[in-house]
């Protein structure tokens, strides 16, 4: 019997090396005009960068500069900024997502320093507070593109969201290769700042975390306090006010769309600028679509697992008809777009496989994390197969 098991074992190691193998990739110069995906490269202390990756989850911060590259060109040369871990769960494995502050606002038209291919008409990155080096989250043992597939998947479909715009990026660090990361905008203060074409302090800003709990972030606490405190009353004439309710429907109808399983008792953030309306930041999508592919929009927006403000705001409003009659009738819509279509997801996938594909042998070298090229083609396969069967239980 052991020797039957040892056999096994030992073709399954055969028909690995044969079908998924390990390349010892050759590390492109920042410089090389032929990358087709940005490159930043770092330079920090290394004893102060390993603090921070070791003490993760302090909130700690190290100062460093970056330059960036983009085809070749050196778009930015020895730009300060400050550093640091981000992430929860994400930040124990062993490739961190990074968090980039600017010393100074870098104005991003001309130099390209964050170059989506889609940036929607109500938004502006023409000037950079901050940046992430995002890992994949809870993708990053998967397709690590997740979260931004599903982004892009919102933006193209127009919805009225204010998502973090992202691609894929290469990071080295004090002259070495790094990573293969997703370079992203900022969901914080600084970035709905940056995102809106105003300063930080024009921003109030509050966030639900796991399970449920509501941080007050930045600007006015009084009126984050009242938001909270109206919101588990479910005061609906004072949520009417406080919400943008277009855009409220359009954020709610697409989280529940894609099965969103990690919200909305985490990974909410309300923002307003000034004394505007409350909106809230798109972010962190890594398990749409994940254990529950049956469950309607409105199962997954009004789960009782937890109590949290965004599930309070939305049974409140969708008592009352006229919300209720919107909401239905733009899960409708989001039902007969053919941007949401698997074909149009998959086209998302297959863009950002191309992207990804010449730069992945680099990640398995440094991180092994895809364990290889196979492991990595049957993860997006997953991916798409996820999205098509979520897609067709809920519109069937």
């Amino acid at each position: 019997m052991n020797k039957v098991w040892l056999l096994l074992l030992l073709g399954a190691a055969a028909c690995t090396q044969l079908t998924d193998p390990r390349p010892r990739a050759a590390v492109p110069a920042p410089d090389n005009p032929d990358l087709k995906v940005p490159v930043l490269s770092i330079r920090a202390d290394p004893d102060d960068f390993e603090e921070i990756l070791f003490r993760h989850g302090e909130d700690l911060e190290i100062d460093a500069e970056l330059d960036l590259y983009r085809g070749g060109e050196h778009v930015l040369v020895a730009e300060a900024i400050e550093l640091e871990v981000k992430g929860g769960v994400s930040a124990a494995y062993p490739l961190k997502s990074l968090g980039v502050k600017f010393d100074e606002p870098v104005l991003n038209t001309d130099r390209r320093v964050l170059d989506p291919p889609t940036v929607l008409p109500r938004h502006s990155l023409n000037e950079l507070r901050a940046l992430r080096l995002r890992n994949g989250g809870n993708d990053f043992y998967g397709a690590q593109m997740k979260d931004l597939v599903y982004t892009r998947l919102a933006i193209s479909a127009g919805l009225d969201v204010d998502p973090m715009y992202g691609e894929p990026c290469l990071v080295y660090v004090n002259d070495e290769f790094y990573a293969l990361y997703r370079l992203r905008s900022e969901g914080n203060t600084r970035g709905m700042a940056g995102l809106n074409g105003v300063k930080k302090r024009d921003i109030t800003l509050g966030k639900v975390t796991w399970p449920g709990f509501f941080e007050y972030k930045d600007g006015d606490t009084l009126r984050l306090a009242e938001l909270y405190e109206r919101a588990r009353l479910r005061d609906t004439s004072y949520l009417r006010q406080a919400l943008d309710l277009d855009h409220f429907i359009d954020y709610c109808a697409f989280q529940g769309f894609i099965g969103n399983e990690d919200w909305p008792a985490n990974n909410v953030r309300f923002y307003a600028v000034g004394d505007g309306p409350f909106r809230c930041v798109l972010y962190d999508l890594d398990l749409a679509a994940y254990l529950k592919p049956a469950a309607t929009p409105l199962e997954i927006i009004t789960y009782e697992r937890f109590e949290n403000p965004l599930r309070n705001m939305f049974l409140a409003l969708y008592e009352t008809p006229d919300f209720r009659r919107r909401f239905d009738a733009r899960l409708r819509a989001l039902y007969e777009d053919p941007n949401l279509a698997p074909a149009a997801f998959d086209a998302i996938v297959d863009g950002l496989r191309d992207e990804m594909l010449p730069y992945l042998p680099l990640q398995i070298d440094r991180w092994e994390a895809p364990s290889g090229t196979v492991s990595w083609e049957a993860a997006l396969e997953t991916l798409r197969s996820d999205y098509a069967r979520r897609y067709a239980l809920i519109t069937d």
